[in-house]
This record gives structure tokens, C-alpha cells and sequence, in this order.
């Protein structure tokens, strides 16, 4: 009667077998996942989403130097995110004065020169 062992000390043929199929399994995974995270690297790499839009930082107008450090840095985001803020819809029931969405409670125009003009909903 043959034993489970072929020789001493050395596993059965089907057993290393499963360890080496399993170990190209793990490959099968590993490899789609590591391109996929390589890919957003590169892709965040090409497009920063927090670098500022402008060089210099944004020059607010007195009502808003007065409201302290907090709601400078939020207006501060919003200039800088204003692209991405178009699409968060306001969330504060301010739709009756015409915002539609997040951008719209902390700019109201921005002119073709790039200037800006703030609006003060969203620092009360």
C-alpha cells in the first residue's frame, strides 16, 4: 500500500499543486490592482485637485477680513474648488435668492478679467 508521501519529507503531488495554483491566484489579483493604483497615481499626479487656481491668494473685501480667520479659509476653498462646487447642490434653503448650488452661497459673479465678487451668504 503506497503511503501519502512519495519519499521522505516531500508532500503529496496534488497538494503542491494547490499551493502553487493558489499563489497564481493571488497573482491574477494582485496585478489588475497594482496597474489600477499606478493609473490614479499618475492620474493625480496630472491633476492636482487642491493646487490653487490663481497665484496669489484671493483679496477679500473688508466684510469679509473682518470675519475672521475660519470663513476666509473656507471662501478661500471655494474660489479654489470652484469648478467642483458647481455640482454640490445648496443644502442651506437658500434656493429663493437664486443659488442653486454650494459655489453660488460664496460667489456671486466672477468677471471675465477673473475678478470676484463674493457674496456673503455663506459667512452668517
Amino acid at each position: 500500500m503506497p503511503s501519502s508521501k512519495s519519499k521522505k519529507g516531500r508532500e503529496p503531488r496534488h497538494r503542491a499543486g494547490r499551493r502553487q495554483r493558489r499563489g497564481l491566484n493571488l497573482l491574477y489579483v494582485l496585478i489588475p490592482v497594482a496597474l489600477v493604483l499606478l493609473g490614479a497615481g499618475a492620474w493625480l499626479l496630472a491633476n492636482p485637485a487642491s493646487a490653487p487656481r490663481t497665484s496669489e491668494a484671493p483679496q477679500f473685501p473688508a466684510w469679509l477680513r473682518d470675519m475672521g480667520t475660519k470663513v476666509q479659509q473656507a471662501y478661500t476653498q471655494a474660489v479654489a474648488h470652484r469648478e467642483e462646487l458647481q455640482y454640490i447642490p445648496c443644502y442651506c434653503g437658500c434656493g429663493n435668492v437664486g443659488h442653486r448650488a454650494v459655489v453660488d452661497c460664496h460667489i456671486a459673479n466672477v468677471a471675465a478679467d477673473g475678478s470676484i465678487t463674493y457674496d456673503s451668504h455663506a459667512s452668517t
